[in-house]
């Protein structure tokens, strides 16, 4: 029902056409007499004059009343009826059959999104369907992953099948039923144009990732996908017709033909740009500058058309994520900016302006993020991390957190939030002047939050900005406290350590007092009361008794702990386990499976071989019919073992050896042994970005011959390498977040020569030469028999290409004067290289305190290196920090 009800709302404003309208019976008018008589609760009546209304329409050939009575139909079959989804399918095939042009096309283009959206919303049901071979029938909770596609693609394709009829068919013509904005008509003047878009839209989906191989058969780095129109037009495409992305470029091939022979420049540059912006983002990956110097290309070809408005603000798009390598000067948002002031000036009514309008008030909007950590000490100043955006001045007020605020969601909602401000005592207030910056980017600082006592604080900051009217506010949640805590479960007892937070000292004599919170009286229950040791340890065995909170108190310093023992109930019932192995990860049919197995017995948590037990083993097919069974007795080390015989005949696919506490998967295959092999050559070169890399592979055979004249089909693809030394945050603000997708580089064929060897040599091309990249070779070897074999290679690739690993120790010179480190030379791929190294020893001047890691990381510091050491004792936040050399 729901599924009828979308299609109607999707599909009305675009296909009620007016076609020859002629004296009748019926008309749009009736369609409200349907309405009123569905609002008394009479659907079959209803359902009745839509059947009349749909007879008519046919025989007038009423293109507007056919589209619109079935649309109702399939509204009203899905109130009626309660499996009318396959009963809705055959009427409008059925329609499909019986209808002429224009209203043909467009019954097969809305038949084709009830695949898509069928598609889309059963995703996970129909990903767990079989593919099976043949003819399957029409009904479609029967069809598979692939048989849908192929159906969606095909009448799409149907629905443009008839192009010189729709391609006449103009919907200027229209307009007085044809929903939509009628200034923007030129971009899609005909029927052709409307219907080639539907499918464009669909086949520029990726939400299902159904299709993520396309790009893998076209070769990215061909200029031609972003080339000018005579280029892209010339460019050969694959053939495979179930494709959507590729299906996608041969329809834009198809309305830039059709546009240039009718001469419409407007219809013209709106395609090719759209061809453009599906381009870059489904193919080019990083080659932003390509992308921009298609752009400017075709703005120099639009001047005169709205068009022109669109293109500056997908300009401005590029420079405001900072695509370019000229934008990491940080005057990227000026330059949007002034893009998009263009587009609204040259045209102040078009789309493009009205996106270009909403790009500049994005840019130009306050932002402000602020963080503490969540434990601060009392009586010491802490740090205070801001981020902002085009803000002047920060306002900040201080508050004691309320006893019911819960610590994880203070406020729910904005009316919450002014409540607070209005109802609470705001115990300090100041304001912090940030550093002026016209660039509109982001910026961050550290400034700080004086020393306070014992107690949970809210701490709310507010923009002040004179050229901005808008006002942000951001707030956060810290406790003042001197003790650090860590609780866990261990098995059936909770167990506490209380430390200094400053030093991690432990502490002796803190009181813990367990809580659970009764729902009859509204209020938190005690539970047991703990006492640490001189080693700062307590522990319980209250674990099962619903324990939510427990509060720490050593003196005037109390602390909440969320600790929800809810999930953490134990069975202490006995239970046994039994562990299956096989000889082989895979069987052909007529083959026998040996099988081990291994018997244990929990007890509280602990695993304990069970010996001298009878157990019953089952072989049983991919349909979980029963082949064999055996009765085994395990030895004195809890093993046993067997064998059954896999026959003829079955059932191919997973079957199973089980027992009653335990199983594994057999899988059964008919396969071909294979003759030769795919091995590459060790990666022991020296590999730098934006240099072009040799990779040499050899397919030999089993028996010792080469082979020769083989079909080599590879693609390469590359992934940022993580960088361990940070954490995920560190890297998607250094690197970007979409660094680690892996991104095609190229595809290519050749052949093995004499030895069975071939080579391939690739651009390792990066525009961020900071970070360090993995390329992925994959390799598709055909012999002349037709058997193939497929290999993967990575070569680890970056501008520093070369690793010194030391080990060394944490103590050296510990009984002699003289010691040694080890170390070695490796290219990035961990492959030794020989290299010179030079070794230097410097003695450092210890400092007189610890210095703590900061866990944030401004561009600006308020107070100078020497107040800020005395402040918060930290040392990343400083550049280039380190121990001075000693004398």
């Amino acid at each position: 029902m729901n599924l009828s009800l979308r299609f109607f709302a999707s599909l009305i404003c675009a296909f009620l056409l007016s076609l020859n309208v002629s004296a009748q019976k019926y008309t749009f008018e009736d369609f409200y007499r349907v309405d009123s008589i569905a609002n008394r609760a009479q659907p079959k009546d209803a359902l009745a004059l839509i059947e009349k209304i749909s007879l008519e329409a046919h025989q007038t050939h009423n293109t507007p009343l056919i589209i619109k009575s079935v649309i109702y139909r399939m509204m009203f079959q899905g109130y009626l009826e309660e499996d009318a989804f396959n009963k809705i399918l055959i009427d409008l095939r059925q329609d499909i059959s019986t209808a002429r042009q224009p209203e043909k096309s467009i019954l097969q283009s809305l038949l084709a999104e009830i695949y898509w959206n069928y598609l889309r919303e059963n995703n996970w049901q129909i990903m767990q369907r079989t593919q099976v071979q043949g003819n399957i029938g029409d009904d479609i909770k029967t069809w598979d992953i692939k048989k849908l596609n192929n159906e969606t693609v095909k009448y799409y394709l149907l629905s443009l099948s008839e192009a010189d009829v729709l391609q006449q068919t103009k919907v200027d013509v229209l307009d007085a039923v044809l929903a939509g904005d009628k200034s923007n008509r030129n971009f899609r003047p005909t029927l052709y144009d409307l219907l080639a878009h539907r499918a464009i839209e669909v086949f520029s989906n990726t939400q299902l990732n159904l299709t993520g191989y396309d790009d893998e058969l076209l070769d990215r780095n061909n200029p031609n996908l972003l080339g000018n129109t005579q280029d892209f037009l010339a460019m050969a495409l694959p053939t495979d017709s179930t494709l959507f992305k590729i299906q996608a470029l041969q329809l834009f091939k198809k309305l830039i033909r059709f546009h240039q022979s009718n001469n419409n420049l407007t219809a013209l540059a709106d395609i090719d740009l759209k061809r453009l912006i599906f381009v870059n983002q489904y193919f080019m990956g990083d080659n932003q500058e390509a992308y921009a110097e298609a752009l400017n290309r075709l703005a120099e070809q639009s001047t005169g058309s709205e068009v022109y408005a669109d293109i500056l603000y997908e300009q401005a798009l590029i420079h405001k994520n900072a695509q370019l390598p000229g934008d990491s000067n940080k005057g990227n948002l000026l330059t949007a900016v002034t893009l998009a002031e263009k587009a609204i000036n040259r045209y102040p009514k078009s789309i493009g302006a009205k996106n270009a309008l909403n790009l500049i008030n994005q840019i130009k909007s306050s932002q402000l993020t602020i963080q503490t950590r969540a434990y601060v000490q009392p009586d010491k100043a802490a740090q205070l991390h801001l981020s902002y955006k085009n803000v002047d001045t920060v306002y900040f007020r201080l508050f004691k957190t309320p006893e019911s605020k819960n610590e994880y969601q203070q406020f729910n909602n904005k009316k919450e939030f002014f409540a607070f401000l209005k109802d609470n005592k705001v115990i300090k207030e100041w304001r912090v002047v940030v550093p002026k910056a016209s660039d509109y980017q982001t910026h961050t600082l550290i400034d700080k939050i004086d020393g306070l006592h014992f107690n949970d604080y809210t701490l709310i900051a507010q923009t002040i900005n004179r050229e901005q009217k808008d006002t942000v506010y951001s707030n956060v949640n810290f406790k003042v406290t001197a003790m650090a805590v860590i609780n866990r479960i261990n098995v059936d007892k909770h167990e506490y350590f209380v430390s200094q937070l400053i030093d991690g000292a432990p502490l002796k004599n803190v009181k813990i007092q367990q809580q659970r919170y009764d729902y009859n009286i509204r209020k938190y229950v005690n539970g047991v009361l703990l006492t640490t040791n001189d080693k700062g340890y307590a522990s319980t065995n209250e674990i099962n008794n619903n324990m939510s909170r427990a509060l720490v108190t050593l003196g005037k310093d109390e602390l909440k702990l969320n600790i929800n023992n809810y999930s953490n109930y134990r069975d202490n019932e006995e239970d046994s386990r039994i562990i299956l192995f096989t000889d082989r990860p895979i069987y052909r049919p007529g083959q026998t499976v040996y099988y081990k197995g291994l018997c244990l017995r929990i007890e509280k948590g602990v695993n304990k071989i069970e010996v001298n037990r009878i157990i019953d083993v089952y072989f049983k097919d991919a349909n979980g019919k029963e082949i064999a069974t055996a009765t085994v007795k395990n030895n004195d080390f809890g093993t046993f073992q067997g064998s059954f015989s896999i026959p003829m005949g079955k059932l191919n696919g997973s079957m199973v050896i089980s027992t009653d506490d335990g199983q594994i998967g057999v899988q059964v295959e008919e396969y071909k042994r294979p003759t030769f092999e795919v091995v590459f050559d060790k990666r022991n070169q020296r590999y730098k970005l934006n240099d072009s890399i040799k990779v040499v592979g050899k397919a030999s055979a089993f028996s010792g011959y080469s082979v020769s004249n083989a079909s080599v089909n590879y693609k390469i693809f590359r992934r940022a390498l993580y960088d361990y030394r940070l954490n995920y945050t560190e890297q998607a603000a250094i690197y970007g977040s979409r660094a680690f997708e892996r991104k095609q580089m190229a595809i290519g064929k050749t052949t093995t020569k004499s030895g069975g060897k071939f080579d391939i040599t690739f651009f390792a091309k990066a525009t961020d030469i900071r970070q360090n990249y993995s390329y992925d070779i994959e390799v598709e070897v055909t012999d002349l028999n037709g058997e193939t074999r497929t290999k993967t290679s990575s070569v680890s690739v970056g501008q520093k290409d070369i690793n010194l690993n030391i080990n060394s120790e944490q103590v050296i010179y510990t009984s002699n004067k003289r010691d040694s480190l080890t170390f070695w030379v490796s290219n990035l791929n961990n492959e030794p290289i020989k290299a010179n190294v030079k070794a230097e020893w410097t003695l450092l001047q210890a400092p007189s305190r610890l210095m703590n890691k900061s866990p944030f990381m401004p561009k600006t510091i308020q107070y100078p290196k020497r107040r800020l050491l005395k402040f918060f004792q930290i040392r990343n936040i400083i550049k280039n920090w380190r121990w001075p050399n000693g004398h």
